[in-house]
């Protein structure tokens, strides 16, 4: 089985036009709520590499998904000025006014969320441009397609 970098780089369409899919299935995967299906819902509407930008969504998975979404959480918490405590006991066991306090967190969930997938986009496109960039050169070199 291929490697992702050798994967992306068999994609033929230009480095910047990888690193660009990629990275919208970077900013699509952080955001809460979002996934691969929206990913290639994106893919097709603006026209991306659907490869690309399904690897890309694939960043955040169940294992890194915790990570990202306290992240995204504590970042827009600092951003909103979010003060008040949140009962996750209550939003985790459903009981009585669990939606209302989940209606609490979406706010800094999904700025912060935006923000990170700002930031975590706009750095996986100069990786992934810059890999995509380097595999092309060295396969042109040793005369492969």
């Amino acid at each position: 089985m291929k490697n992702v970098p050798s994967r992306l780089a068999a994609i033929p369409e230009t480095p910047h036009d990888i690193a660009k899919a990629f990275a919208v299935g970077v900013f699509i995967g952080i955001l809460p709520g979002m996934g691969s299906a929206v990913a290639l819902l994106a893919a097709f509407v603006f026209r991306l590499s659907k490869i690309a930008t399904l690897l890309g969504s694939l960043l955040t998975n169940p294992w890194t998904v915790a990570f990202v979404y306290a992240s995204s959480y504590q970042t827009g918490k600092w951003i909103l000025q979010h003060r008040s405590p949140v009962d996750w006991e209550l939003i985790t066991s459903f009981r009585t006014g669990w939606p209302a306090e989940l209606g609490r967190v979406a706010p800094p969930l999904v700025v912060g969320g935006v923000v990170l997938g700002l930031v975590f986009s706009i750095a996986w496109y100069g990786i992934v441009r810059w890999i995509v960039t380097r595999y092309k050169d060295i396969r042109l070199k040793r005369g492969a397609p």
